[in-house]
């Protein structure tokens, strides 16, 4: 899947594109808000696009539940860009990012795919356009 983005002309995208592996086509969905700049993970059978910027700094994540076909969204505790997200366990993790052109975020956001409820917590080191993965 891939969402979101920045247009050739400035805008902002709220197009997904859904490769399905199985069958070698594609089909197309959307974002509940157009934006670039999110972080993206998958854990279990959803992926979540979380955070992003269309002129505004964005709390949203888009879940998409590939066992039902269904979207839904929530928000994020900090509004923010340039964030990284990973997946672990049954866990998906979105950390860090910049709420506005001069301030970094500590945040992390934690969601629980087993119950479907978020937790947060902080990194040690506010900052923006972090990497991120699991082991």
């Amino acid at each position: 899947m891939f969402a979101g983005g920045k247009l050739n002309s400035g805008s902002y995208s709220s197009a997904v594109d859904v490769y399905d592996s199985s069958t070698g086509q594609w089909s197309n969905a959307t974002l509940s808000v157009a934006r670039g700049y999110p972080a993206a993970t998958t854990v279990g059978s959803r992926a979540l696009f979380g955070g992003g910027y269309d002129g505004n700094y964005r709390s949203t994540v888009d879940i998409y539940d590939s066992t039902t076909g269904q979207w839904s969204t929530t928000q994020l505790n900090v509004a923010r860009d340039s964030l990284t997200a990973s997946a672990a366990g049954s866990k998906a993790v979105f950390a860090g990012g910049q709420t506005s052109s001069s301030s970094k975020s500590s945040a992390v956001d934690i969601y629980d795919s087993s119950t479907g409820q978020w937790t947060t917590s902080t990194i040690g080191v506010a900052r923006d356009f972090l990497a991120s993965t699991a082991v």
